[in-house]
C-alpha cells in the first residue's frame, strides 16, 4: 500500500507542476475566455501533461519504490492522528488519497475560475 501511495503522491506532484508549467508556458491561455473555453483549454493542457507523463512513468515507478518507506511513515503518522475508531492504514491511505485529489481539484478549479 505504501508503494501505491508513493506513486500517487508522485503523480499528484507531476500533474500539478506539469499542468502549471504547461498552462503558463506552452498554452498561454489568455484571461477572459469564459468558463466553457477555459475548461476546453484545461482539457487540452491536461492531455498534453498526460502524454508527457507516459514518458516519465518508469522513472516515477522507480521513484515510488524508493519513496515507499517514507510513504509508509506518512501513512502511520496520519493513522495516529485519526479518531480512535479509524486508526488503520487503510483509513490513512484513504485520507492521503483524498488529500491528493482535493489539492488537484482545488488547483484545476482555481485555474478555470481565475482564467474564465
Amino acid at each position: 500500500m505504501a508503494g501505491v501511495l508513493a506513486y500517487g503522491l508522485l503523480n499528484t506532484l507531476w500533474y500539478t507542476v506539469g499542468f502549471l508549467v504547461a498552462w503558463t508556458t506552452v498554452v498561454q491561455a489568455p484571461c477572459g475566455l469564459g468558463v466553457a473555453n477555459t475548461a476546453r483549454k484545461l482539457a487540452e493542457t491536461f492531455a498534453l501533461v498526460w502524454a508527457g507523463s507516459q514518458v516519465t512513468k518508469p522513472l516515477r515507478g522507480a521513484g515510488a519504490l524508493c519513496l515507499a518507506p517514507l510513504a509508509k511513515r506518512l501513512q502511520v503518522g496520519v493513522a495516529a492522528r485519526l479518531p480512535a475508531g479509524l486508526r488503520s492504514e487503510g483509513a490513512a491511505f484513504t485520507v492521503c488519497v483524498l488529500g491528493c485529489v482535493g489539492i488537484a481539484a482545488l488547483l484545476f478549479g482555481t485555474v478555470v475560475l481565475v482564467w474564465a
